[in-house]
């Protein structure tokens, strides 16, 4: 526990946080507040008041606008997601293809959390039933569940 203290009091604030998540009982409580401050970025997404793109209809949507929204009001979410959802390599490098997946993986997110955060939701459904995929996907969904 002393090591911890001495790497905050010279400054070396990562290594002390690297030391705090070896440990049993405390890196248990940070990881705690971390996912709180995930959930309450989400919560304020999610509310009326805060004006989301998501809210919007189909065809005002933007996944460029969104993915800005989601650095300004959910900097540690979205880390977290181009984290699970892109490799090291691929982080260090701008991508537009990093920006669609994890906007779109957020947006799932959102969605299932909010009814209302629908507008990608709809739009790819939108996407999808205007390019005949729709007509696709019901004839392999019937093809499925008539074999059982």
């Amino acid at each position: 526990m002393a090591h911890i203290i001495k790497s905050f009091a010279v400054g070396s604030y990562k290594s002390a946080l690297k030391q705090i998540m070896q440990h049993p009982k405390l890196g248990i409580h940070l990881q705690e507040l971390v996912v709180d401050r995930m959930d309450t970025e989400c919560q304020n997404i999610c509310k009326v008041k805060s004006d989301s793109i998501l809210r919007a209809t189909p065809l005002e949507f933007n996944i460029g606008k969104f993915s800005a929204e989601l650095k300004a009001k959910a900097p540690l979410t979205i880390s977290t997601l181009e984290t699970l959802c892109t490799s090291k390599k691929a982080r260090k490098k701008s991508s537009l293809k990093r920006v669609i997946v994890t906007s779109t993986v957020a947006a799932v997110i959102l969605r299932s959390r909010c009814p209302e955060m629908s507008a990608m939701a709809y739009r790819l459904g939108f996407i999808c039933r205007h390019s005949g995929a729709g007509t696709m996907v019901s004839c392999c969904l019937y093809a499925q569940f008539s074999k059982k």
